[in-house]
């Protein structure tokens, strides 16, 4: 099933890129704008922040996951001296 729901998230990432691709060409264009007339790198800065947000919300996952894990153990420490 985890399979299925994959391909089923790439096939809307897709279409949704198709989709958004004439007003995403014009937000590049005038992100190129804004960085020849002031200097600015919009589209890397964007990037790094994409990247930066990606790596953060990994962390929280990890540091959840291991929440979890610690309270499983602590439930099942606690089962075994109720026994």
């Amino acid at each position: 099933m985890r399979r299925f729901d994959t391909f089923i998230v790439f096939a809307t990432l897709v279409v949704a890129a198709v989709f958004l691709s004439v007003p995403m060409t014009r937000w590049v264009v005038a992100a190129a704008g804004l960085q020849e007339s002031y200097g600015f790198s919009v589209i890397p800065s964007v990037i790094i922040l994409a990247i930066v947000l990606w790596f953060a919300q990994r962390v929280r996952l990890i540091e959840r996951q291991t929440q979890q894990a610690a309270r499983e153990t602590q439930l099942v420490a606690d089962a075994q001296r109720a026994e």
